[in-house]
């Protein structure tokens, strides 16, 4: 959900987003005249998962799906006594009217269903009529908590396409509040072929020990093993970011390996670091394991996994659930996914190799499993404890049914660790280092978001520069490798961005030696955004920055000439 206030907004507000499966707005007239509006959104929760699968034929691992079974959760009744009608976004085939006339009041009922024509993910606009959603769109209803929980807009256009709310209605509405709410939803889907489908990657990106959040691309830069989103079927049973936490790398303490060195050595040198790895866990092969894939996906008979399916080998990461308070994930793996070898090499410089079976390497598909929440179903209702909270219970479900680290898009062995003769440039990962996966969460019926919109801080509004406000002040990207997102403009100059900064105040960036290399004052008039102030890696003399650790400083001053000061750092990498 994307938020953009705009500057004519003049105080403080408190909003909510509700989601419904189906919204019904009452309108009560007399003698033409709108005396009240009644929102009555009706939710759900899930209290389990069923299995299907795709097309015909015998399910497997690779083609079964879970779709989540939802149970009644409550329903809300939200009340408007402005004179003006509720602005109404939908097309009309998902929403009906209907009216009745009760004595001197005509009611009017629209009751809104939720659906779209369009289901996005990263890569591109998929039609509904080549996938079927597992997780529909909802119904969302914009309320203001400011004003006793007012509803302001009913909308099932849960997109990003012309936004959720910039629309004629609400413009038009007096209760429109010179916000535009941009509600992009991405649906788990499933389509016909196993490697399409399935739960919305958002983004993927790197963690260095004591750098934070750095950039995923370039080969020479980053390890190569990746979460290979084209190959991996996340099911949509638990939904946001993953981590996967490195205790070593992938192929060990020998590794990069040299085929210059003969057949022999080169198998007992990949034999000796696998052993020499270390292990961070090893893929679980236990009973309640086995029984959560065969019933999460629905495998019986000769299709379903017995002990003897999944092997036990080692691995040299743990992944964490890190939206669930770093809940760990249960990694699986079958037999039949373990490979017998692998080739080494490039070109004609390749040799084939035997893969210990007790060990794991890239490309070697992988069972993830998690425990989910649920609500407890009561009849077709949530049950509810004794304060009438719903009840919960957690059940061990399957999160993706295939998960694949890899160096290229394939559920195959396809990395080549080889250094000389053969080699292709492997990077590898290092303890300490993260691989971070996002996943989208749905819209759907149980969520509830809370949101405050706040007036900007500009001019004579501002009254002091505090510590925590110079203390947020950073630099992206940080490093800066080659180009960063920022060089968009015109020229395409190189640049970075100093982020969070005050109104005005002066930066002074030196080199790790303590050269001055550059001043750069700035007032309000400079800044972009939320105190966005970009820098395009010139020094005083013209010439670009090398590569290297820079220091700056920035003394910020207030509109009562009170100052403050922050030193920070930033990477060059050419």
């Amino acid at each position: 959900m994307l938020v953009i206030p705009y500057d004519s907004i003049s105080r403080e507000e408190k909003f909510r987003l509700v989601i419904g499966d189906t919204v019904l707005v009452h309108e009560y007239t007399r003698t033409g005249q709108l005396d009240s509006t009644i929102v009555i959104v009706r939710r759900s929760i899930v209290s389990g998962y069923t299995a299907s699968q795709f097309g015909t034929g015998t399910r497997t691992v690779l083609t079964a799906v879970s779709q989540p079974k939802r149970v009644r959760l409550d329903t809300l009744r939200l009340v408007s006594q402005k004179p003006s009608r509720l602005p109404i976004v939908s097309s009309a085939t998902l929403a009906t009217v209907t009216t009745a006339t009760l004595g001197a009041t005509v009611r009017t009922t629209t009751t809104v269903v939720g659906a779209g024509p369009t289901v996005l993910n990263t890569q591109a606009v998929v039609p509904f009529a080549t996938a079927t959603v597992l997780t529909p769109s909802g119904v969302a209803v914009i309320v203001s908590e400011t004003e006793g929980n007012l509803p302001l807009v009913v909308t099932n256009q849960l997109s990003s396409v012309g936004g959720s709310t910039l629309n004629a209605q609400v413009l038009r509405s007096p209760e429109y509040r010179d916000l535009n709410i941009d509600i992009l939803n991405r649906p788990v889907v499933t389509n016909t072929a196993a490697t399409v489908g399935g739960a919305t990657i958002v983004e993927q990106y790197t963690v260095f020990p004591g750098q934070g959040r750095s950039f995923t691309g370039g080969v020479n830069t980053r390890p190569i093993v990746m979460w290979q989103t084209a190959v991996t079927r996340m099911l949509g049973t638990n939904f946001g970011e993953y981590v996967v936490m490195w205790d070593g790398p992938e192929f060990g303490p020998v590794a990069p390996f040299e085929i210059s060195r003969g057949f022999g050595v080169l198998q007992n040198d990949f034999n000796v670091s696998l052993a020499g790895r270390v292990v961070a866990q090893r893929t679980n092969t236990s009973d309640s394991t086995v029984a959560a894939i065969n019933t999460v996906l629905g495998l019986t008979g000769a299709a379903a996994l017995t002990a003897d399916s999944l092997v036990s080998v080692t691995l040299p990461f743990r992944i964490v659930d890190k939206s669930n308070g770093n809940r760990v994930v249960t990694v699986a793996m079958r037999r039949s996914d373990k490979a017998a070898t692998t080739v080494l090499g490039n070109g004609s410089d390749t040799t084939r190799i035997s893969v210990p079976p007790e060990h794991w390497i890239p490309g070697e598909p992988l069972i993830l499993l998690e425990n989910s929440s649920v609500a407890v179903d009561s009849g077709g209702r949530a049950g509810r404890d004794a304060s009438g909270n719903p009840l919960t219970r957690d059940t061990l479900t399957v999160l993706a049914s295939r998960m694949v680290l890899n160096c290229s898009a394939v559920a195959a062995p396809s990395c080549n660790p080889v250094i000389g003769r053969g080699g292709t440039g492997h990077v590898d990962w290092q303890r300490g280092m993260e691989l971070h996966v996002r996943y989208a969460v749905p819209y759907t019926s149980d969520r509830d978001i809370a949101f405050t919109v706040t007036p900007s801080m500009t001019g004579t509004r501002i009254t002091k520069v505090t510590r925590a406000q110079i203390d947020s002040v950073k630099v992206v990207p940080n490093p800066y490798l080659l180009y960063s997102n920022y060089e968009t403009n015109a020229t395409n100059e190189q640049r970075i961005m100093f982020t969070h900064l005050p109104p005005q105040g002066t930066i002074r960036i030196y080199t790790v030696t303590g050269q001055f290399t550059q001043q750069i004052t700035w007032t309000p008039a400079d800044l972009k955004g939320n105190g966005d102030l970009y820098y395009n890696l010139l020094t005083r003399e013209g010439t670009l920055l090398s590569s290297g650790l820079y220091i700056f400083s920035v003394t910020a001053s207030g509109p009562s000439t009170q100052k403050r000061a922050q030193v920070g750092r930033f990477i060059i990498i050419r």
